[in-house]
């Protein structure tokens, strides 16, 4: 249904009052006040010109300015489509990774989220999640809208990735509330360190650490540190700086991808390391990570 004018496009003096600059009578646009935004739709009332519009109202209307934005920008030869993140909840039917985190279903859209997940209620997109659009998703990552389909797309991946970090199972598929990786610290017996162990200023280090991660729940993952356990093909995938060392568990903590394990392997090597720890970690272990850029430098 469309709107009266009178609900949703302003005369000559409201236009300049409201914008602060003269009106172009011959000028059609529709109201450009900063209130008519998607953010409207979250209103159950908004007053507009004397007038107290409905809930049914401000979804027609901010809809009406997207539908009329394309047009010009199809004339004009701008971007005529700009893709938001939609993220709603999903009802009790999917599984939880975590019970306090619902499942989510995350999709690009042409259409703000508050008129897509109108149109997901009615039977838009995938067909898994049909009928069981619960409410938009309350607390969404700031994710950036962009006109070009390749730059949010990569939003999207982004947008995805950090859920599943926070805990979500998103869109139905199994390894986001099954995969769980571990980061784990042991503390390390420093015999044999004894010149590792001391400062340039004389003064010892606090303590000497191994700073891991695996796909591996953790009580295997020991396992394999101390020799007890291989890995499925026989191999001995224990780390070196554990080998005939005795070790305990100082900390550790549970994510949900690869790539944040990763990550957050690194960030706990430097913390320890600038914490004054001799600190050993594969690959990311910070004393090698500065021979191999001052290397890079020299050269």
């Amino acid at each position: 249904m469309l709107l009266p004018a009178t609900a949703w496009q302003l005369n000559s003096s409201q236009r300049a009052t409201r914008s602060g600059a003269p009106h172009n009578a011959s000028n059609s646009e529709f109201w450009p006040v900063p209130e008519i935004t998607t953010l409207c739709i979250r209103k159950e009332t908004l007053e507009v010109g004397g007038l107290t519009l409905g809930r049914p109202t401000i979804v027609q209307m901010v809809e009406n300015r997207r539908k009329e934005n394309y047009k010009r920008e199809k004339v004009t030869g701008k971007p005529r489509l700009r893709y938001h993140v939609v993220v709603t909840e999903l009802d009790g039917t999917f599984p939880r990774r975590l019970n306090e985190k619902p499942h989510l279903y995350v999709e690009l859209s042409a259409s703000s989220p508050e008129v897509r997940f109108e149109q997901l209620q009615r039977g838009a997109g995938s067909a898994f999640a049909v009928g069981h659009h619960v409410r938009l998703h309350p607390n969404p990552p700031r994710c950036s809208v962009y006109s070009d389909r390749a730059k949010a797309r990569a939003e999207l991946k982004r947008c995805k990735e950090l859920l599943v970090r926070l805990g979500h199972a998103v869109n139905n598929v199994e390894s986001t509330w099954v995969d769980e990786f571990v980061v784990y610290i042991f503390d390390l017996d420093p015999t044999g360190k004894e010149k590792q162990m001391t400062n340039n200023d004389g003064s010892r280090k606090k303590g000497y650490v191994y700073v891991g991660q695996s796909a591996n729940p953790l009580d295997i993952r020991i396992g394999q540190h101390r020799r007890e356990r291989t890995s499925m093909s026989g191999k001995d995938i224990g780390a070196k700086p554990t080998r005939d060392r005795a070790f305990t568990l100082r900390e550790y903590r549970t994510v949900y991808t690869q790539e944040h394990s990763k990550e957050l392997e690194r960030q706990l090597a430097a913390q320890y390391d600038r914490r004054d720890f001799l600190v050993d970690a594969g690959h990311v272990t910070p004393r090698k990570l500065r021979k191999r850029e001052a290397k890079a430098s020299g050269e």
